[in-house]
């Protein structure tokens, strides 16, 4: 068994999502309908959005990685043996006890911080000219 798998995804390749831009800013824009993600609202009103993955093994990756992410699949679809399209990709960390914990170090010391999870208001969207690319 692994210590760790580091996995990345593209959401561009998720069903129903695509690229926008909208006044010099990029947005991925998932639409729900045509869409495996699920949506819900959480106690007190949040909405969340999830996307359930399947993380496989496979040896014959190229770039020292050893693990695709698909979207999962419903019973029916695994019973059907339906494939879904590869949306990333991950490496296996086995790590031995005996092995020295290295010092962690910034590995850009001068990068800006980042916000993570931040989600844009509706007003940095725009002041509803030129609204028609965006369906929001």
């Amino acid at each position: 068994m692994s210590d760790l798998i580091n996995a990345q995804i593209d959401l561009a390749k998720l069903q129903g999502a695509e690229i926008r831009e909208k006044n010099g800013k990029h947005f991925v824009i998932i639409d729900l309908s045509q869409s495996r993600v699920k949506h819900w609202k959480r106690n007190g009103g949040t909405d969340s959005a999830y996307c359930s993955i399947e993380i496989k093994a496979n040896d014959k990756l190229k770039d020292e990685k050893t693990h695709l992410v698909k979207e999962s699949r419903t019973k029916d679809e695994r019973q059907q043996r339906l494939e879904l399209p590869i949306i990333g990709d991950g490496r296996e960390f086995n790590f031995q006890k005996s092995d020295p914990v290295p010092e962690r170090k910034p590995v850009r010391p001068n990068a800006p911080s980042v916000q993570r999870g931040y989600v844009a208001p509706v007003e940095e969207l725009g002041n509803g000219e030129d609204d028609s690319e965006i369906p929001f």
